[in-house]
C-alpha cells in the first residue's frame, strides 16, 4: 500500500466534489474487540453501506496520524502500547474519472494493556500431608477484564479448563504432588492471561509430630509464669491445641505455637497437636511434657545470731529457700524503713553479713530468690532492733541456793532483752573469801537460747561456792558483761563428822548465845567451825565470835552481823554441813530445823518470845505469804508427814508482839528409781539382755529388787513377783544371758537401803518382747511388712504344723486384748484374725497365745497415717542372709523413685535410680533403726531390723556328739554307774564347791540353765547337755538348781589327735571321756516362782578338748 502524506490527500479531497459520495459515512469495526493484550492481533474493517456503488478502496488513520491505504481490511499483529489510540477510516471510489471521499467515520478507541499474569495460592501450605484438603487459587490482577475463567495444569498438563477461580483436592495423596499453574480466558472476550508461575506441592505420606518444649529447666516455682511451645516444621495456617493430664481433656487453642500458663499452681503432663483446614486435619500428639510445679514456698530470712542486737554485734542474714536439689539460686536482699526501700547492693548471695551493727541499720530486712527466670515471692520481713546498751546476764538458782547433798540443782544464766544464740559460761570460786572475776575458774559451757542452764543432778558439798557467769556469741565474739554472783551451800550427810548447833534452830535472837560444834565420829582431828558472814569469812574464833577449841565455837552474845553461814572444814579445806544461821533483834523467832526434812518425815514449827510469853498465846503460820494454819490455843504447828509441796518460806504471826522472820524450809527428795534395757527391749531367743536400775541423785549404799509379771493382762504392782535383789551403788544390774520367749513380760524395780528400811518408789515399767523359732506354729502376716498405712486391711494367723488347736492371734496396744474382738473392724476364727481398716490405734505387737497361755513370735505392727513407709521384715533376719527395704507410697508411685535409706539417724545409700535397697549378706552389725526419704513424698517412720544368730554351734554339736557316741552309750551309762558308786562316798563328805555370788552385775543361774540345756533323751531320768567351745579352758562345773539327789557330771573329751581346735564336730575323734560325778545339796527356795528340776535328773556337762 502506498502511503501518501495527510495534506495532499486533503487538498484532493477538498478539488474533487461530489454530492453523492460526501453524504457516506463509513463503518469501522475492530476485531476481536477494542480492548486488547501486548501481542495479541487486532483486524480493522472499514465498510460503507451495500446498496451504495460499489468500487471502494479505503484509508485507516492511526492514532500517531499515519495514513493506510487498504482494500476493506487493516490487520495489526502483535499490538504493543504504541498501537493503543483513536483510529479512523475514509472511503473512496473513483467516478467519471473523478475520486469521491466519504466522510470520516466516529474514531473508534482501541486500548492495549499489559498481558496479566496470574498468582497461584495454596493453602493451607505447599507442603501437605496424606488426607489433607487443599485449596489452590488463581488471582488475576489487571488487565481490565472483569470476568474470567480458569484453566488448571499440573506439570504443564491440563487438569481443569474454564473453570472457577479455586481448584480443590480433597484427600490429597502423593500423586497429587507437582507444579501447579493456571491462566485465565476472559468470560465473555477474547482475552487470555499469562500461565501464572508454578506453585510446587509436596505431599508427605506420614503425619507430622509436633514437639513441646519448655521455657524453663527444672522444676516451676508456684506463681511463676511457664510458656509451652509446640515446634513444628511447617508453620502456615496451624491453630494449636494444648491438654493436660489426658488426652481426652477439654483443649485449650490457640493460634500460635505458645500457650502460657500464669502463676501456675499445680504440676501435669501437657501434650500438644497442630490442626488446621476444613474439615480439619491433626497431626500426631507430641510427646507428654511434664511441668514439675514446687509448693509454695515462700523464702524465710533466718537471723543469726537474734533479731534483737546490741551496737557492734555482727549479724547474718540467710535466705532460706526449701527446695532440694537445686544450686544456681541468685538473692537479692532489701532493707526498708517507713517509706523507703532500698536494695541492698552488697548482697548478693544466700547469706547478707552485717559487721558492726548500729542503731541506724534497725531496718525490716526482707529477700527472694531467683534461678533460670523464675522468682520466688518476697519473704515476711524481719525486723533487726538494735540497741545501744551492752547485754546484762542474771544468774538466778533453782530450786534454792540451800541444798541438801544428792539433791539437783540449776543455775540459769539470762541474757535480758535477748532471746537466743547465746553460749554460756559459768565460773566459781570456792573460797567465799574472794569475788574479784579474775579468780573465776571456769565450771561450764552450753549452748542455748536467752537462757543457759548448768545443772547438778547430784550436789555433794564440794559444790559449795560462789558462781557468776556470762554469754557470748557471734564470728568474731560478743560478749556480755559478767552477771550477779550467786552462792550455793550443800549441806552433807557425813558418816565421819556432824555439826551440831544448839540451840538447834536456824533463827536466834540478838544477845543470845550460840554453840557450833564439828563432832568427828571417826576421832579424827582438824575439824573447825567456819562462819560466812558480811561477804568474808573469818574463823570462828576472832573477837567478834567469841571463844573457839579445835572443833566447837561458842559466840556468847549473838548480834545481827553474826547472821550468815557456818560450817565444818578439815585442814585439807573440805567443807560439810553448811547451814543458815540468822540473828535478829525483833520480839518474835520462828523454830524451825536448820537441816533439810526428808519426806514422809514430820515438821514442828514454834513461835518463840524474846521476853516472857505472853497471855494469849494464839499463833498464825504462814508459807509463802498465805495462812496455813492458825493456833487458836498454842503457838505451835506439826505437819504430820512432809512432801516436797511443803517446800517453802515459813513465818509465825503473834497479835501482839508481830511477826517472825522468814526461814526456808527445805524437803529432801524420797528418791526415784528409774529402769532402764541394754541393748533393747526387743530381743531374739538367746541374747543376752540387761535390766539397769538406777536411783536418781543418789549414789551410794541400795539394794535392788526387780520383779516381772509374765501375763501383760496387768501391770499392777501388786501382782509383780520378785525376780532377784542385789546389791551395789546407785545403779544395779540384772543380767539374762540367754533370753527365751518366756522371758516376755513386764518388769520393774525398786531400791531400798537402812535400818529401819527406806523404801524408793516402784520404778517406771519396761516390758521385754522375746521373738523365738517354734518348730510347732508361725504367725503369718499379711501383707508381710511391719509398717502399714492408715486404712490397709492386715491378716495374721498362727498356722500351726501339728495340727493342734487352741492358739489364737492376741495384741496388746494400749490393753491386752484377742485380734478378732478388738472392735467391729476386725473378724477371726480361732487362729486367724483379720483387720479389714487399719487405724493408727492399731499399732501395737501382736502374737500367738495356745490357750495354757504359751506366747511365741511376738511383732510389733505400726500403722501410720503419711505418704511414705518402710516395707521391712517384720520377723528378725538371720545372719548371712539377705536383708530388702523398699519406700512404699500410699498414692501412686511418684515419677521420681529416687529414695534414701537411713540407718540411726545416718545415710546408708542413696537410690539415684529407685527404691529398694539390698543388704546381700546381714551381720549383727546391721541392726538398728531405718527409715527411708523421698526428696518430694517425705520420710517413712522408722522401724527397728532385729538380727537372729545364724544358728546355735551348741545344737549342732550335740547332733554330732549323739551321733558319734551312739555306739558307746549303753557302755558309758554302765561305765557312768560304776564310777559314780565309787565316787559318792567320797563327794558327799565334802563342803558343796558352790557359793551364792551376789554383786552389781547379776545373772539368773536358774534362769540360764533352763535356757542353755537341751533334752538329749526322754523318760523319767532327763538327761541335759552343755557344751563349752572355748578351746582347752575348764568351765564352772556349777550349775545351781535341782533337788539334793539331783547329779551332776563333768565329762572331759579328748582328742588323741593333733587336729584343728575348732573341728569339733567329728565324734569319730573322741577316744575316751574323763567323767566325774558330784552330787548337789540341796538349796533353799529364796524366792516364790523359782522352778526346780525332779530328783532324778541328772546333768553332764561336756567340754572340748
Amino acid at each position: 500500500m502506498e502511503l501518501i502524506s495527510l495534506p495532499l490527500v486533503l487538498l484532493l479531497i477538498s478539488n474533487i466534489h461530489s454530492e453523492e459520495t460526501k453524504d457516506i459515512k463509513p463503518i469501522l469495526n475492530v476485531l476481536p474487540q477494542t480492548s486488547v493484550f501486548i501481542g495479541d492481533t487486532v483486524t480493522l474493517t472499514c465498510e460503507v453501506n451495500q446498496s451504495l456503488i460499489s468500487g471502494w478502496h479505503f484509508f485507516f488513520i492511526t492514532p500517531s496520524n499515519t495514513y493506510y491505504e487498504a482494500n476493506k481490511t487493516k490487520t495489526i499483529r502483535s499490538v504493543g502500547v504504541s498501537d493503543g489510540g483513536k483510529y479512523w477510516c475514509i472511503g473512496r471510489r473513483e467516478k467519471q474519472y473523478i475520486e469521491e471521499d466519504t466522510q470520516y467515520n466516529e474514531p473508534i478507541t482501541v486500548t492495549v494493556q499489559e498481558r496479566p499474569t496470574p498468582q497461584v495460592s495454596v493453602w493451607p501450605d505447599h507442603h501437605v500431608f496424606r488426607g489433607e484438603t487443599v485449596n489452590f487459587r488463581c488471582v488475576i490482577n489487571g488487565g481490565g477484564v472483569s470476568s474470567w475463567q480458569y484453566s488448571w495444569y499440573n506439570n504443564d498438563s491440563i487438569i481443569q479448563q474454564n473453570k472457577l477461580q479455586h481448584y480443590t483436592i480433597r484427600s490429597v495423596t502423593e500423586s497429587d504432588a507437582g507444579k501447579y499453574t493456571c491462566r485465565g480466558t476472559e468470560t465473555r472476550g477474547s482475552r487470555s492471561s499469562n500461565i501464572s508461575n508454578a506453585v510446587t506441592l509436596t505431599v508427605s505420606g506420614s503425619k507430622l509430630k509436633p514437639e513441646l518444649t519448655s521455657d524453663t529447666e527444672g522444676s516451676v516455682l508456684t506463681g511463676n509464669t511457664v510458656t509451652l511451645k509446640c515446634h513444628i516444621d511447617q508453620s502456615t495456617e496451624w491453630k494449636f491445641y494444648w491438654y493436660k493430664n489426658t488426652q481426652n481433656t477439654e483443649k485449650m487453642t490457640t493460634e500460635t505455637n505458645s500457650y502460657t500458663l500464669n502463676r501456675v499452681s499445680d504440676g501435669g503432663q501437657y501434650w500438644c497437636r497442630a490442626g488446621r483446614g476444613k474439615p480439619d486435619y491433626y497431626t500426631d500428639y507430641s510427646d507428654g511434657l511434664w511441668i514439675n510445679v514446687k509448693g509454695e514456698r515462700k523464702p524465710v530470712v533466718r537471723v543469726d545470731p537474734d533479731k534483737q542486737l546490741f551496737r557492734g554485734e555482727t549479724v547474718t542474714l540467710k535466705c532460706d529457700i526449701q527446695y532440694t536439689g537445686d544450686t544456681e539460686w541468685t538473692y537479692s536482699w532489701t532493707a526498708e524503713k517507713t517509706n523507703n526501700r532500698n536494695i541492698i547492693t552488697q548482697c548478693n548471695t544466700q547469706e547478707c553479713k552485717i559487721n558492726n551493727i548500729q542503731q541506724t541499720n534497725s531496718d525490716k530486712y526482707t529477700c527472694r530468690g531467683k534461678i533460670r527466670e523464675q522468682k520466688t515471692e518476697m519473704s515476711d520481713a524481719v525486723t533487726l532492733t538494735v540497741s545501744s546498751d551492752k547485754p546484762q546476764t542474771v544468774l538466778s538458782v533453782s530450786p534454792q541456793q540451800w541444798l541438801t547433798e544428792g539433791d539437783s540443782v540449776t543455775l540459769m544464766c539470762e541474757v535480758r532483752s535477748s532471746s537466743t544464740g547465746w553460749t554460756f559460761s559459768w565460773f566459781t570460786l570456792q573460797s567465799p573469801s574472794s569475788v574479784n572475776k579474775v579468780d573465776y575458774e571456769l565450771v561450764s559451757n552450753s549452748n542455748g537460747g536467752s537462757k543457759g542452764i548448768y545443772t547438778v543432778s547430784s550436789v555433794t558439798v564440794k559444790h559449795t561456792g560462789v558462781y557468776m557467769c556470762r554469754a557470748e556469741r557471734g564470728d568474731p565474739v560478743y560478749h556480755t558483761e559478767y552477771s550477779n554472783t550467786q552462792t550455793l551451800w550443800i549441806t552433807g550427810v557425813s558418816p565421819s563428822v556432824s555439826l551440831i548447833i544448839r540451840p538447834n534452830r536456824s533463827q536466834h535472837f540478838s544477845s543470845e548465845s550460840l554453840t557450833l560444834s564439828c563432832e568427828d565420829h571417826s576421832n579424827s582431828t582438824g575439824w573447825t567451825v567456819r562462819p560466812y558472814t558480811e561477804d568474808k569469812v573469818n574463823p570462828c574464833s576472832s573477837p567478834t565470835y567469841g571463844s573457839e577449841t579445835t572443833s566447837t565455837c561458842t559466840i556468847s552474845s549473838l548480834i545481827t552481823s553474826d547472821t550468815g553461814v557456818y560450817w565444818c572444814q578439815s585442814e585439807s579445806g573440805e567443807k560439810l554441813h553448811p547451814v543458815n544461821i540468822s540473828v535478829h533483834y525483833v520480839d518474835v523467832i520462828l523454830d524451825s530445823p536448820v537441816h533439810p526434812v526428808t519426806e514422809g518425815d514430820n515438821l514442828t514449827l514454834h513461835c518463840l518470845y524474846r521476853d516472857k510469853k505472853p497471855s494469849n498465846m494464839r499463833a498464825e503460820f504462814y508459807k509463802d505469804g498465805s495462812l496455813v494454819q492458825n493456833q487458836t490455843t498454842g503457838d505451835i504447828m506439826i505437819i504430820p508427814t512432809v512432801s516436797k509441796s511443803h517446800e517453802g518460806f515459813y513465818y509465825c504471826k503473834h497479835p501482839e508482839r508481830g511477826e517472825s522472820p522468814k526461814s526456808w524450809i527445805s524437803v529432801r527428795d524420797k528418791r526415784p528409781s528409774v529402769l532402764s534395757v541394754s541393748p533393747q527391749q526387743w530381743l531374739t531367743e538367746g541374747d543376752s539382755v540387761t535390766l539397769m536400775c538406777e536411783v536418781i541423785n543418789s549414789s551410794t549404799s541400795w539394794t535392788f529388787s526387780w520383779f516381772t509379771v509374765q501375763s501383760l493382762y496387768s501391770v499392777n504392782k501388786d501382782d509383780y513377783q520378785l525376780v532377784s535383789n542385789s546389791s551395789g551403788g546407785f545403779i544395779g544390774n540384772y543380767t539374762v544371758s540367754s533370753v527365751t520367749v518366756k522371758h516376755t513380760g513386764v518388769y520393774m524395780c525398786r531400791a531400798e537401803r537402812g535400818d529401819p528400811v527406806y523404801h524408793t518408789e516402784y520404778s517406771n515399767t519396761q516390758t521385754l518382747w522375746i521373738t523365738g523359732v517354734s518348730p510347732s506354729v508361725s504367725l503369718i502376716i499379711r501383707p508381710n511388712r511391719s509398717q502399714h498405712f492408715f486404712f490397709e486391711s492386715l491378716s495374721l494367723s498362727c498356722e500351726d504344723h501339728n495340727k493342734s488347736t487352741g492358739w489364737t492371734v492376741r495384741r496388746y496396744t494400749d490393753k491386752l486384748e484377742s485380734c478378732s474382738s478388738s472392735d467391729r473392724r476386725s473378724k477371726g476364727t480361732t487362729s486367724t484374725c483379720t483387720i479389714r481398716s487399719l487405724y493408727t490405734y492399731d499399732t501395737g505387737v501382736y502374737w500367738c497365745q495356745s490357750e495354757s497361755g504359751e506366747k511365741l513370735h511376738p511383732v510389733n505392727i505400726s500403722v501410720h497415717n503419711v505418704d511414705v513407709i518402710l516395707d521391712s521384715p517384720v520377723h528378725p533376719v538371720t545372719e548371712g542372709d539377705p536383708l530388702t527395704l523398699r519406700c512404699l507410697y500410699r498414692y501412686k508411685n511418684p515419677s521420681n523413685m529416687r529414695a534414701e535409706f537411713y540407718k540411726d539417724g545416718s545415710v546408708v545409700q542413696n537410690q539415684t535410680t529407685g527404691d529398694m535397697m539390698i543388704i546381700p549378706t546381714v551381720s549383727k552389725s546391721h541392726e538398728g533403726f531405718y527409715y527411708c526419704k523421698h526428696p518430694e513424698r517425705g520420710e517413712s517412720p522408722k522401724s527397728w531390723i532385729s538380727v537372729r544368730a545364724a544358728g546355735s554351734l551348741s545344737r549342732g554339736l550335740n547332733l554330732g556328739l549323739c551321733l558319734g557316741l551312739g555306739s558307746g552309750v549303753m557302755f558309758l551309762i554302765f561305765f557312768l554307774v560304776l564310777l559314780w558308786c565309787y565316787k559318792n562316798k567320797k563327794v558327799s563328805q565334802s563342803p558343796s564347791a558352790v557359793s551364792p555370788q551376789q554383786n552389781i552385775s547379776q545373772t539368773s543361774d536358774q534362769k540360764q540353765t533352763e535356757d542353755v540345756y537341751n533334752p538329749l533323751q526322754s523318760g523319767e531320768a532327763h538327761l541335759y547337755d552343755s557344751i563349752n567351745t572355748t578351746d582347752n579352758k575348764d568351765a564352772s562345773t556349777v550349775i545351781q538348781a535341782g533337788h539334793s539327789d539331783a547329779m551332776y557330771s563333768e565329762a572331759n573329751f579328748k582328742n588323741n589327735k593333733l587336729e584343728s581346735k575348732d573341728n569339733v564336730s567329728e565324734s569319730a575323734d573322741l577316744t575316751y571321756a574323763d567323767i566325774e560325778l558330784k552330787p548337789r545339796k540341796e538349796m533353799k527356795k529364796e524366792k516364790k516362782g523359782n522352778n526346780s528340776e525332779d530328783g532324778d535328773t541328772v546333768y553332764s556337762k561336756l567340754k572340748k578338748p
